[in-house]
């Protein structure tokens, strides 16, 4: 998520209420994991899709919209009260399912839409990857609990260089880059 999340800039990830902190976070994590899986293609997504900077700054034009609304001008809001289901059909429709042409692809970003975008993601320790069928996860981080902007950055350089490249991170199984290998060698 680094270079999804270092586009994003401070005052904007710290803006009131404190909470759209963590909905960037999490936008980031999964814009990432998005264009992260276009490399493993047939494997992560059917085909290459056209995903690109432009749908994250859509997603967060929409996420700001909707907490804008929901928070006035508080500071806090009951993250039980983030239109989750508004947000999920959003970037599950519009901003990254429109790009989507086939139901296997869309059900696993609904899956990765779904997982991150729920009341449960600002629970303490709450996984960022969920795993898809049998395949294990080795190494999966966990959000902070202070999520401005200064915390996830050193949240994000604190992360594991080699685990964070793991296939396993993106719901694909351990060998998938092997697998790959072996699909452009033959």
């Amino acid at each position: 998520p680094r270079e999804s999340y270092t586009n994003i800039p401070s005052t904007r990830i710290d803006r009131a209420p404190a909470e759209r902190s963590r909905l960037y976070i999490l936008l980031a994590w999964l814009h990432a994991v998005v264009l992260e899986r276009l490399r493993y293609a047939p494997v992560g997504w059917s085909k290459g899709f056209e995903f690109s900077e432009t749908d994250q700054r859509c997603a967060m034009d929409s996420i700001d919209e909707w907490i804008d609304r929901l928070s006035g001008d508080r500071s806090h809001i009951d993250p039980s009260t983030i239109p989750w289901l508004a947000l999920q059909v959003m970037l599950e429709q519009y901003v990254y399912g429109g790009r989507i042409d086939n139901q296997f692809d869309n059900e696993r970003l609904s899956g990765f839409v779904r997982h991150l975008f729920s009341a449960e993601s600002f629970n303490a320790n709450f996984p960022l990857t969920k795993t898809f069928g049998d395949a294990p996860i080795e190494y999966c981080p966990t959000l902070p609990d202070n999520t401005n902007y200064l915390s996830i950055k050193k949240w994000i350089s604190s992360l594991d260089d080699v685990a964070i490249l793991s296939p396993t991170l993106l719901g694909l199984p351990a060998n998938a880059e092997r697998m790959l290998l072996t699909k452009n060698v033959s």
